[in-house]
């Protein structure tokens, strides 16, 4: 997860060699095939298509979030933020998991946290459409999450 927050920022033809580096220094517990599975992973993210954009220079990193819903106090610290005209984009990295086979089936605290984040949003941006998503490392695989599905997760928090 840290090296998803460090690596975009380093020149492409560096990023193999500063990840590896970074996960010698930090993670010299893990053994060298572990680390290198996590460098490829790393790396076949940042580089999918479909998922480079949140890694791109109008994507935002580790945004601290909060708010007051329905008086509740809500806080987190959203992954990744993308701000456009009309929508938002929030998207929460899930490592290390298994892809659920379809957004219903995915486990309900991380519907709840996105729910959250969503609702969180709504108020800061009203009339902008706020989409949610997860990407799962393991693939790479983004997971787009219906508004229903986290409207309802949300409001099963603390019922």
């Amino acid at each position: 997860h840290r090296l998803m927050e460090r690596l975009p920022a380093t020149a492409e033809a560096a990023r193999e060699d500063v990840a590896r580096r970074w996960l010698e220094r930090c993670a010299a517990d893990l053994p060298e095939e572990a680390r290198e599975e996590i460098i490829r992973t790393v790396l076949r993210t940042l580089h999918d298509p479909e998922i480079s954009a949140l890694f791109g220079p109008d994507a935002l990193a580790e945004v601290p979030l909060s708010a007051v819903i329905e008086g509740r106090v809500f806080s987190g610290q959203v992954d990744r933020l993308i701000v456009q005209d009309d929508t938002v984009l929030v998207v929460d990295i899930k490592t290390g998991a298994q892809v659920p086979a379809a957004p219903a089936e995915t486990p309900l605290a991380y519907l709840q946290q996105m729910g959250a984040y969503r609702a969180a949003l709504l108020l800061m941006f009203p009339g902008k459409t706020v989409e949610a998503a997860l990407l799962w490392t393991s693939g790479p695989t983004l997971m787009h999450l219906p508004a229903s599905l986290m409207e309802q997760a949300f409001d099963a928090i603390g019922s």
